[in-house]
């Protein structure tokens, strides 16, 4: 990995670090100072974030050059920061709500990371576990069939079966579903998967048995044949417990923000809709230095 430190480089860092900058209320970040800039502190907190975003998520592939360039990309961010509020920009209605809305999002991630290390206990998995995956006893089946517009013709099929016929071979002549080129094979499948008619007709067949008089459904009329069947056999709790852990931490997260909405004074006075005319240009130079921006983040 190789960083340069360029202007095109800063402006990328710029719109790929924008949460890093803080509102002028907003202390640095504490740790140990390894930079300092017209007396402000670069920490090295605020430097192996700003390395963690840059190298996506890789800090270990930076090579010692790298490390140096992102160290003058924060020096260089902190030097146009400060001339900033020389200017008075942070004192702009604009750049203030995008400050705020910048450290709301920083905060509201680190309360959810800080809830992501609060693994649910074992007998809450078990629970889970249980409630998803108890329903999945049963038999799952693997048929064949053959569709066909009307009953006259699926009873013709069943007729030529009675005889010895092929019923792969009969699926491919005859058959306008679009299993039909591959002698109608379904393959597995359970039985809820299927519209009532045809699943309780699967369900009443022995395997290697096919259905005696024609299964009308939405889709036609049916002749099928059941391979095979098999029990349905679920997961191990082991399995699926990283998925479980993730289901079970998304839900207390979503309990908790509802909990907060019922416990907060909430008035939303949504502006209105700007007009869509002219929507896709620019308003002014400002509007397309942020989209160049954008293009390169």
């Amino acid at each position: 990995m190789t960083i340069k430190h360029t202007m095109l480089g800063l402006l990328a860092a710029l719109a790929l670090v924008g949460c890093q900058q803080q509102s002028p209320s907003t202390s640095v970040a504490s740790g140990e100072a390894i930079a300092h800039v017209n007396d402000e502190p670069i920490s090295r907190q605020m430097f192996e974030f700003h390395l963690e975003r840059r190298t996506g998520g890789q800090p270990h592939l930076a090579t010692e050059e790298d490390r140096e360039a992102l160290l003058q990309e924060l020096v260089d961010m902190t030097l146009l920061a400060q001339e900033a509020e020389r200017r008075g920009l942070a004192n702009s209605a604009e750049i203030a709500a995008r400050l705020q809305n910048l450290r709301s999002a920083v905060l509201a991630q680190a309360v959810v990371e800080e809830m992501l290390q609060q693994a649910p206990d074992e007998a809450a998995i078990e629970a889970e576990y249980e409630k998803r995956f108890q329903d999945e006893q049963g038999q799952e089946y693997h048929a064949r069939h053959i569709l066909v517009d009307d009953k006259a013709k699926a009873e013709q099929i069943i007729a030529q079966l009675d005889k010895g016929g092929d019923f792969a071979k009969l699926a491919e002549e005859n058959s306008t579903g679009p299993t039909g080129p591959n002698g109608g094979d379904l393959g597995w499948f359970q039985a809820e998967q299927m519209v009532p008619p045809f699943s309780e007709a699967v369900q009443a067949l022995e395997p290697g048995n096919y259905t005696k008089e024609p299964v009308q459904t939405q889709f036609g009329w049916h002749v099928i044949k059941l391979e095979e069947s098999r029990p349905v056999t679920p997961p191990s709790i082991d399995e699926v417990r990283q998925q479980l852990v993730a289901l079970l931490t998304q839900e207390r997260i979503e309990a908790h923000l509802e909990e907060l909405r019922k416990q907060a004074q909430i008035r939303l006075d949504l502006p209105q809709q700007p007009s869509a005319e002219g929507a896709d240009k620019p308003a002014n130079d400002q509007e397309a230095a942020h989209k160049a921006l954008d293009m390169l983040n």
